[in-house]
């Protein structure tokens, strides 16, 4: 029998080319003419294998780029529908879930109700969570109809765990917001975190080593914990004063780890690496979003602090360099990269096979 586990998160923890239609051209004589048919011009586009040092991937209008570490761009996939929304890719990168659709090399193989609310499953990107209506939904490909998999009340946020075998949500116990894991089917939900001082629980985010990253609101502001799954231990990483918040808490899956997250009104870019913080103030990454880390452990950012579908510029940070521009006008976007073997779940909490 698993144990249960509960961690109450206090107040006062402390901080740490379009050209003119030529068929409008007017005839000057009663001489017939003939005015060839305007063409469309498709772009050239090839969901081809992502190399080992990785690339960056983002929504140009109807076009999903790419471009490499270095800035060799190009283009995946072309005619993608809807608003701007999702760039999420598998742990393998041959699957990305791109607003309402899931996709590989062959085409879309999925479509689903919404664009928003969607979480595709780690690594494998063989389902698609959907929390909408207060209920969590998993649509497994090829079934025709998604199962309810809804483990805590009044859910808000989604994550797998880097295996694949248990997902952790935000929501209500009571009135309070808590974290709740659960196998990837739903099954023997745990509480493993409650904020009865807290008004939200948000942002989460698994590191390469098991720990959880979240964001706690509270009356006096957000609080940054990393809580150790194996041991319990919960720290306190960051936190920023009202009316300011921690936001868009990103983690490394590369050995060496790393976070980055957004503090304040003006989304203004943090960025941890090796316990030491990464200089980004004064240049064109200093607000910034930040969007996934590259295997050579650089950090990817969108300037602004808008939503997927607002426009910014993408650039790479990395420890000892400033910020180098890699694309201009980016809406959504996501790094795309073949993921290291992840790290087993701690025994305390639900396991199920990787789906």
């Amino acid at each position: 029998m698993r144990r249960r586990v509960t961690v109450v998160i206090a107040v006062l923890l402390a901080a740490a080319g379009c050209s003119p239609d030529s068929s409008q051209q007017a005839a000057t004589t009663t001489t017939p003419s003939t005015t060839a048919a305007p063409t469309t011009v498709a772009r050239a586009c090839s969901f081809d294998a992502v190399g080992s040092e990785g690339e960056v991937t983002w929504l140009d209008g109807s076009t999903l780029m790419a471009a490499t570490p270095t800035g060799s761009e190009r283009c995946l996939v072309d005619g993608i529908a809807g608003t701007p929304a999702t760039v999420q890719w598998s742990g393998d990168g041959t699957k990305v879930l791109l607003n309402d659709s899931l996709r590989t090399a062959a085409g879309v193989q999925e479509r689903y109700p919404r664009s928003e609310g969607l979480v595709l499953s780690r690594p494998t990107g063989k389902s698609v969570i959907e929390i909408a209506g207060g209920r969590l939904l998993k649509h497994v490909s090829g079934a025709s109809t998604p199962t309810d998999i809804t483990f805590v009340a009044q859910p808000t946020e989604a994550i797998y765990h880097p295996a694949g075998r248990s997902i952790v949500a935000s929501g209500r116990n009571n009135d309070d917001p808590v974290l709740v894991v659960a196998d990837n089917l739903g099954r023997d939900p745990q509480v493993v975190a409650r904020g009865e001082e807290a008004t939200a629980v948000r942002s989460l985010a698994f590191t390469a080593s098991n720990a959880l990253l979240f964001v706690g609101d509270h009356p006096d502001g957000s609080h940054l914990h990393r809580l150790e799954l194996d041991t319990l231990k919960l720290t306190t990483v960051a936190t920023a004063k009202a009316p300011g918040r921690i936001d868009h808490v990103t983690t490394s899956p590369f050995p060496g780890g790393g976070v980055a997250w957004t503090q304040g009104g003006a989304c203004d870019l943090v960025v941890s690496q090796d316990a030491k913080f990464v200089h980004v103030s004064g240049s064109p990454a200093a607000s910034a979003t930040p969007v996934g880390w590259l295997p050579d452990r650089s950090l990817v950012v969108k300037t602004g602090c808008g939503g997927p579908s607002d426009k910014g510029d993408l650039y790479v940070v990395a420890a000892g360099q400033g910020p180098r521009l890699l694309a201009k006008g980016a809406t959504a976007a996501a790094v795309r990269a073949v993921l290291p073997a992840p790290a087993a779940p701690p025994p305390a909490i639900p396991d199920q096979a990787p789906a």
